[in-house]
């Protein structure tokens, strides 16, 4: 498990060295996850890695489809969502009791690195934890 000495180690590296690193076996480029803040960077790459694990399922069919089979622990909506897209998670979420969180615009394509994405559903209870501390520090 990851944890964050070795993460802010890594971003020390990426900072320093100028180094573009790649995780060979999971195909996962963090290089433009890359910015001023190591703590910023750490979550970034968390929640890359998350995404890349089976943790975060991005897209209308794959999220829906987590909050009905009861693996997602929060849903995630951008607010450029229309309204359609709105009312389907919204209703699949109240009908199954997950959270739904709404992020600014365009900011869930940026964080999950899918422009353009307009929902997600985090299965990981820390993860999901986390991400609605977040949102709560934000507010």
């Amino acid at each position: 498990m990851l944890n964050t000495g070795e993460i802010l180690s890594t971003v020390s590296m990426i900072r320093e060295q100028k180094l573009d690193i790649r995780t060979i076996t999971m195909g996962i480029s963090l290089y433009d996850l890359i910015c001023d803040d190591p703590n910023r960077m750490a979550e970034r790459v968390y929640d890359r890695i998350c995404q890349r694990a089976g943790k975060l399922q991005s897209g209308g069919d794959m999220a829906l489809a987590a909050i009905r089979s009861g693996k997602a622990r929060v849903a995630v909506v951008d607010a450029q969502a229309s309204a359609n897209t709105v009312k389907k998670i919204t209703d699949a979420c109240i009908y199954y009791h997950v959270p739904l969180l709404t992020l600014p615009d365009g900011l869930l394509g940026a964080a999950c690195g899918r422009e353009g994405r307009m929902i997600a559903a985090v299965c990981d209870a820390g993860f999901a934890s986390r991400l609605q501390m977040l949102m709560t520090e934000a507010e």
